[in-house]
């Protein structure tokens, strides 16, 4: 197994006293514990200690991540990455279907198991972390500041109503992680790059550049459906994971 351990003072927030930020532990973690899916690495316990650390413990995946892959190889062939992607939103869907959102998406919490040749099998960790460890963003490159309180992810990958905490999310913005995933593993990049105040206002006003701009091999009806799943208001995109990796596949 594997066990995450988290502070009482990092579980804590400006707004929620002790007795409800354990709450939303509890309650956070056992949703997480509640998805069962081969796509998702599965939460099997969760507690505090007697000294007040809070963990959760999880299956222990042998393998690398999505993000070493990519640092790897740079860009992925188009079926190769749609294979990918049908396992990562088959454990996403899963959760979706539980009502769970997963709010932090990103190659760095996406694990391949090595099983012989290919890329083997996918599992998808990390499920409830970013709302049961109140950060407001999880990107080591980017700096959290007082005009960020509330947003919940990781910036590059978050969708435009994320960076607007009075806005509520749902599965859609999800969907818009998926979306940056697929453009970074076709494209090489991620659709905006910056500092936090600079893909706020990038995320919010502009539409990415087409994947076509950066790779010109990528059939269109691919970059059709991917650059959808872009679009800044959640009603324009895939409504469905489902919608998402099946339109992703007929394209390809």
């Amino acid at each position: 197994v594997a066990v995450k351990t988290v502070r009482q003072d990092v579980l804590n927030s400006d707004d929620l006293q002790e007795g409800e930020a354990i709450a939303r532990f509890e309650r956070e973690a056992q949703a997480a514990a509640s998805i069962q899916h081969p796509n998702t690495v599965s939460v099997t316990d969760f507690g505090e200690t007697n000294d007040g650390i809070f963990y959760l413990v999880m299956e222990y995946v042998e393998g690398e991540t999505l993000h070493r892959l990519l640092r790897r190889e740079g860009t992925l062939p188009v079926k190769r990455a749609v294979r990918l992607l049908r396992q990562i939103c088959d454990g996403i869907e899963a959760a979706h279907d539980l009502g769970i959102l997963h709010r932090d998406l990103k190659p760095a919490n996406i694990f391949l198991l090595q099983k012989g040749k290919g890329d083997g099998f996918i599992k998808v960790g990390d499920f409830g972390l970013a709302k049961i460890v109140n950060q407001t963003v999880t990107d080591f490159s980017s700096n959290a500041t007082p005009s960020s309180r509330g947003i919940i992810g990781t910036p590059e990958f978050m969708a435009p109503e994320q960076m607007q905490p009075e806005i509520g999310v749902d599965t859609r913005a999800d969907i818009y992680a998926l979306g940056t995933i697929a453009y970074l593993m076709l494209g090489g990049r991620t659709p905006f790059t910056g500092d936090m105040m600079q893909l706020v206002m990038q995320k919010i006003m502009h539409k990415p550049p087409p994947l076509s701009t950066i790779r010109t091999d990528i059939p269109s009806d691919v970059e059709r459906v991917i650059m959808r799943s872009l679009e800044i208001e959640a009603k324009d995109r895939p409504q469905t994971i489902g919608d998402f990796i099946s339109q992703l596949e007929e394209a390809s």
